[in-house]
């Protein structure tokens, strides 16, 4: 469900959630299916007051601990809430035949400088600050007067750099091992291929002035079609792939 039409947020979380995989095999269905429907009613109330904190938007505290218990368990991973909105934007994407689909990417910074009591975080700004680096690529067929928002296609957290005492409490697969600058591929590849030409769409990777050497070196010259400069201050690239 696109964003064009946001006024049922309880139908928009059950199409984002409604098949994500929150349960264990050891655990039943049943409750799988109880935690991710109230995962649907987290994300409605999310999308109701996104601004809120999650004490505020939950109504009394039997619900804010069930909450928290929901983000506490080991299966209820980013990537997991993540997948089936991902899922939902690309087949969406795929959906508009004929249209170009812009994939904007870029990074910024989830600041947890002053939550002294988190720790395994990486470094931030000019290395002083503590958080995480976060990822994003949203999809977005461009239109005149008001562009259409598809969704996130995909979105990686990532840690620059940690302090040897937090080494114990850092999750090893946020750790950048290869250059930051690979993250860039990485979203593309991730995607997957865009829909055949006799389609007439046109998928189209827009990043900032790093990302094209990035990508210009890595992925295979049968992915990536055309390079593009759009004169702009910051410099912006776009890369076309199929």
């Amino acid at each position: 469900m696109m964003l064009e039409n946001f006024t049922d947020v309880r139908s928009w979380a059950q199409a984002q959630w409604g098949a994500a995989q929150l349960g264990d095999s050891r655990r039943t269905k049943r409750a799988r299916v109880l935690r991710t429907r109230f995962a649907n009613a987290i994300g409605a109330a999310m999308a109701e007051n996104p601004q809120a904190s999650l004490p505020d938007i939950m109504q009394g505290w039997n619900e804010i601990r069930a909450a928290y218990r929901l983000f506490a368990t080991e299966d209820v991973t980013h990537a997991a809430l993540l997948e089936p909105h991902i899922n939902l934007t690309t087949t969406t994407a795929e959906n508009h035949q004929g249209k170009v689909v812009l994939f904007v990417q870029d990074t910024t910074e989830l600041d947890y400088t002053h939550q002294k009591q988190v720790q395994g975080l990486g470094h931030i700004g000019d290395g002083k600050g503590k958080g995480i680096m976060l990822h994003s690529c949203l999809a977005i067929v461009p239109t005149p007067a008001n562009p259409l928002i598809l969704g996130l296609a995909g979105q990686m957290p990532w840690l620059r750099g940690f302090d040897n005492n937090d080494k114990a409490e850092v999750v090893p697969e946020l750790l950048r091992t290869d250059s930051e600058g690979e993250i860039w591929a990485e979203m593309v590849e991730s995607i997957g291929c865009a829909p055949a030409p006799e389609t007439g769409s046109q998928w189209v990777s827009v990043g900032d002035r790093g990302s094209i050497f990035v990508l210009s070196s890595t992925i295979s010259r049968q992915k990536l079609a055309v390079f593009a400069t759009h004169h702009s201050k910051p410099c912006n690239y776009a890369t076309r792939w199929h």
